[in-house]
C-alpha cells in the first residue's frame, strides 16, 4: 500500500470539486457553488417584487429559473444526459399554499444534480410579490 496525500474524499466529491474549482480538491468549492447558485436564482426572480401574484408571474419565474439552470447544465456544472436528470423547477399551486398566495409570497422549488444525475439538492426560492393581497 502506498500513502495517500491530502484529505480522503469520496470519488464523487473529487469529480464535483474539479468542475467547480479548476482541479483543486476540497468540499468548500461545491458549497460555494451552491451558495452562488442560490444567490443567482434569487437575483433572477427579484422582479417578482413588482408583479401581481398570479399564474402569469409563476410562468415567468419558471422560465427565468429554467433558463438559468439550463445554462448551468450546458456548461457542465449539473450532471445528467437529459435536462430532466440535471435539474427541475416548479412554480405553481403545488409549491404555494393559499396563505402564501394571499400574503404575496411566491414560492418556487428548484432541484439540481451536482453529484449524481437525478439526485437533487433542492432549493426553496421565496420572493415577496408586488400584490400582497393584504388589505
Amino acid at each position: 500500500m502506498r500513502p495517500l496525500a491530502g484529505p480522503l474524499l469520496p470519488p464523487a466529491s473529487v469529480a464535483m470539486d474539479r468542475r467547480f474549482a479548476g482541479g483543486r480538491v476540497g468540499p468548500q468549492s461545491a458549497q460555494a457553488y451552491l451558495q452562488g447558485l442560490t444567490a443567482r436564482m434569487l437575483s433572477a426572480t427579484a422582479f417578482a417584487a413588482h408583479e401581481a401574484h398570479d399564474p402569469a408571474l409563476w410562468a415567468r419565474v419558471l422560465l427565468q429559473l429554467t433558463q438559468l439552470l439550463h445554462a448551468e447544465w450546458r456548461a457542465g456544472r449539473l450532471l445528467g444526459q437529459r435536462q430532466a436528470d440535471a435539474f427541475f423547477v416548479r412554480c405553481d399551486r403545488t409549491t404555494m399554499t393559499q396563505a402564501d398566495v394571499a400574503n404575496g409570497q411566491l414560492v418556487a422549488l428548484a432541484g439540481v444534480a451536482i453529484i449524481r444525475p437525478a439526485e437533487f439538492a433542492v432549493f426553496r426560492i421565496e420572493q415577496a410579490t408586488g400584490a400582497s393581497g393584504r388589505r
